[in-house]
């Protein structure tokens, strides 16, 4: 199959489950859609690590990219999106618990900011964490001169940027995720999957 083809099953499978990894040997996995099988190991090593790759920046703009379920990177169907910007915006206990004083003032510079922050090494493991904690949006970009560069925003400007209306409370947004995780076809459940 293509990558063309290979991008439409990405989609069609982030439509069908609303929440999927990117890569998990037993949960359901754009890796997985790919090649047909759960792939075990590192997916860049797999023969159509290229092509997932690939399919997956075509798709980019269709789904949405966080750290949820695992802390692993998760693909959200558009769907779901107001659900992500609900639970993101809510500041609940599990999202503030034990945080550290400089993620607080960084989460609190990152909401008054305009654009999006970008990371230097100083930082990277603390946004991380906000990202894992849903606290702060997180996208890989591509500088002029060729890196990658991680950069956070508030789920707000996210939510503008996107065109996402939000009327969701946070607990309400937390339903709609966990019960699209009950509902894959394995009868998933949320224990130990998700942060809060």
């Amino acid at each position: 199959m293509d990558e063309e083809g290979i991008a439409r099953r990405f989609l069609e499978a982030v439509e069908t489950h609303g929440v999927i990894l990117v890569h998990d040997k037993a949960l359901p996995s754009i890796t997985a859609v790919a090649a047909g099988e759960p792939v075990a190991g590192s997916w860049w090593s797999h023969p159509l690590a290229n092509s997932i790759y690939n399919a997956l920046g075509a798709i980019e703009h269709d789904v949405l990219e966080v750290r949820l379920i695992r802390s692993k990177v998760t693909l959200v169907a558009q769907h779901l999106w107001p659900a992500i910007v609900a639970i993101g915006s809510g500041r609940s206990d599990w999202q503030l618990r034990h945080l550290p004083s400089e993620a607080i003032a960084l989460l609190a510079s990152i909401e008054d900011g305009a654009s999006a922050v970008a990371v230097d090494a100083s930082l990277k493991r603390l946004l991380r964490g906000m990202a894992e904690r849903l606290l702060v949006f997180g996208i890989d970009v591509h500088t002029p001169i060729g890196r990658h560069e991680k950069r956070y925003s508030s789920w707000s400007s996210w939510a503008e940027e996107h065109d996402v209306a939000v009327g969701l409370a946070d607990e309400e947004g937390r339903r709609l995720v966990e019960t699209a995780i009950t509902s894959w076809p394995s009868g998933g459940t949320t224990t130990g999957l998700l942060p809060w």
